[in-house]
């Protein structure tokens, strides 16, 4: 389970990079490609938050992914700000807001992405650490079963050579 989640955190960070990038190239140039690319890696960062949000969490993983999703929605609405200030003919007003407001907020969200990253990745090592004393407990009775099977076969062929073959 934290290996979903973790993997849904590394997919809305991928998301958000996207985002970021092809917002910067459209500011840049507006052509309307880039602005869809932004879309899109938007689109997968919600996605990717939801589908955490869907699994069962903690109280304080629950509390981290909603900071992160806040920091989503102000990215979001950030980004739509400067997309609405972009202007051909005065791209610095766009340019402005995605400096001031956007990246400050993207920062924000990637800080708190990376938050949520490693509690998963925190609950994933306690996870596999579990996993491995519980296999060692199982090597240890796999041996001690082992052993008591050699044991009784030994007694089995002792008592048989005692009453059978001896008299």
């Amino acid at each position: 389970q934290s290996t979903g989640q973790r993997q849904g955190v590394l997919d809305a960070q991928t998301g958000l990079k996207e985002a970021e990038e092809s917002l910067e190239r459209y500011i840049a140039a507006g052509q309307g490609y880039d602005l869809s690319r932004h879309q899109l890696g938007r689109t997968s960062m919600r996605t990717a938050l939801g589908s955490i949000r869907r699994r069962t969490t903690t109280e304080g993983t629950r509390g981290s992914l909603e900071r992160a999703e806040a920091a989503e929605e102000i990215y979001s609405k950030a980004a739509d700000r400067a997309i609405a200030g972009w202007n051909p003919e005065q791209p610095a007003i766009a340019r402005q807001v995605h400096d001031n407001v956007a990246r400050p907020a993207a920062e924000k969200l990637r800080d708190f992405l990376s938050e949520l990253e490693a509690r998963f990745a925190r609950t994933q090592g306690f996870a596999e650490e579990r996993l491995k004393e519980r296999r060692d407990s199982a090597a240890t009775a796999i041996g001690i079963l082992a052993i008591l099977i050699i044991v009784g076969i030994f007694w089995l062929l002792s008592d048989v050579g005692r009453r059978i073959v001896v008299p």
